[in-house]
């Protein structure tokens, strides 16, 4: 457990927060998560680390502002640089594979699913990698030049003109074996339950991925 500062907040849009925090001495593996709580009041709640672990100086997490939403409201309301915040953790096992060092990473997520994946590409200096990230809307896409070493897809479900138009299950059904080799590639899952559930018999099912090429992590 480690009491830390809030050092600011960057708003992507109404509903995505960039939480940085003093990073004082905290050591976590990219992929891992941590609960938080504000101090003062006593809830926890768990995300993902959204920041690379050569940045010395603070750890980030990526967080969406949920209407009535028992913690979220009280970041976006309460939280002001110097408050303090408690870390616990890191926890999980999630992040690349060794066995996975020679093949091209793809990146399925969902909302905020997308936060391990910039730690993991930041951290490892990858550039082999495509991100598949469904979203609801155009205004939740998240502009990161950290990300311009590979490919990023966006999932508009509410539909769209400039990106794909359907969730991700409809992208990996419809267009995943015209575009790539699947006999050289990982995919590594992270989001709701429901779409790794559904992506994951996709995958094993309709494309016979060898299970030992899929890594998947649930929301907490």
């Amino acid at each position: 457990m480690i009491k830390t500062d809030v050092i600011d907040k960057i708003y992507y849009n109404e509903s995505l927060i960039k939480l940085v925090l003093d990073r004082k001495n905290i050591n976590f593996k990219p992929g891992q998560h941590f609960s938080i709580s504000i101090d003062g009041i006593y809830l926890n709640r768990e995300y993902s680390c959204y920041s690379s672990t050569y940045n010395d100086k603070s750890i980030e997490f990526l967080i969406r502002v949920i209407k009535n939403g028992t913690l979220t409201s009280l970041i976006d309301n309460l939280v002001k640089k110097n408050t303090k915040v408690t870390l616990h953790g890191p926890f999980g096992k999630f992040g690349l594979h060794s066995r996975h060092s020679n093949l091209r990473k793809l990146f399925i997520s969902t909302g905020t699913g997308i936060a391990p994946f910039r730690s993991i590409i930041l951290s490892s200096h990858i550039s082999n990698f495509t991100i598949l990230q469904g979203i609801s809307s155009e205004k939740d896409i998240i502009e990161e030049k950290d990300f311009n070493d590979g490919e990023v897809i966006y999932c508009i479900s509410k539909g769209s003109t400039k990106y794909f138009s359907g969730r991700v299950t409809k992208f990996i059904t419809e267009e995943l074996e015209k575009n790539y080799n699947l006999d050289n590639t990982a995919f590594y899952i992270c989001g709701n339950g429901f779409m790794i559930s559904e992506v994951n018999d996709l995958l094993l099912k309709k494309y016979n991925i060898n299970g030992s090429r899929i890594v998947t992590e649930a929301f907490f």
